[in-house]
């Protein structure tokens, strides 16, 4: 699924984005920035609550007012206030209400809610109040309600960190586009694709895998994750000859 965001600005009294020109297709992609980055807004923007000017395009068909109902199948929203606003009484009619909105029949929705919330781990929650779960069980619930309508393009907003590493695996498994705007640099090694957004403008842009190479322009706008600075400093000493993203292979590499 490709998302193209063309010649982009958000105004929130100011300018907050600034003609952004940026195209996401069939990737995982971490989009990092700071406090006043312009991350939210972005959110804001793809949620439908923000006006924008320029041209978002999902799948080819513009992204707007008129089209607004079209995107709800295709993009799911993971963020970080939903725990806040859990409203049904059941975790089932809390994963359920997506497929509601959509129109869709009974017998699909029990299909489609037993299929995910097993594929996650709380089948065995379905008739709980989620009220009365751990924060924990409760993002669990917020993703399954994310996923249930199988959509095209899961938008995640500071919350890949909340979950272990079996749920982000589970996730990117899902081969489907990501996108996943964080502030925890640690959250940029699990994607394709690093961007970095500071003051409403792209100034990184990546691929993971080389994304590091330059350790110094980096840390200008993060704190690098631990593994890439632990592997910084033993490549230093020749140690080790690249970047590592995964301590067990840093390991591995150190004990050859």
């Amino acid at each position: 699924m490709k998302v193209i965001f063309e010649n982009v600005s958000v105004f929130n009294g100011k300018k907050v984005i600034d003609n952004l020109n940026l195209e996401v297709k069939d990737e995982f992609i971490t989009i990092y920035g700071n406090n006043g980055s312009g991350k939210s807004s972005l959110v804001n923007v793809l949620m439908g609550l923000s006006n924008f000017s320029g041209n978002i395009y999902i799948d080819d068909i513009a992204f707007n007012k008129d089209t607004l109902d079209m995107m709800e199948k295709k993009i799911g929203f993971l963020l970080k206030d939903y725990d806040d606003v859990i409203i049904a009484e059941t975790v089932f009619d809390e994963i359920a209400f997506p497929l509601e909105n959509l129109g869709q029949t009974k017998d699909h929705i029990k299909k489609e809610v037993d299929e995910i919330s097993k594929k996650i781990g709380i089948f065995d929650l379905l008739e709980k109040d989620p009220h009365e779960l751990s924060l924990e069980k409760r993002n669990l619930v917020c993703l399954a309600a994310a996923l249930v309508s199988k959509p095209d393009i899961l938008v995640i907003d500071n919350m890949l960190s909340e979950f272990d590493l079996r749920i982000t695996k589970l996730i990117k498994d899902l081969k489907i586009t990501v996108i996943n705007f964080t502030s925890n640099s640690e959250d940029c090694l699990y994607g394709d694709r690093i961007l970095v957004l500071d003051k409403g403008k792209i100034v990184l842009d990546n691929k993971k895998d080389v994304f590091f190479e330059d350790v110094d322009k980096v840390k200008k706008y993060m704190k690098l994750p631990f593994i890439v600075d632990l592997s910084n400093r033993l490549k230093f000493y020749d140690l080790i000859d690249k970047i590592y993203f995964d301590e067990k292979e840093l390991v591995n590499a150190l004990w050859k």
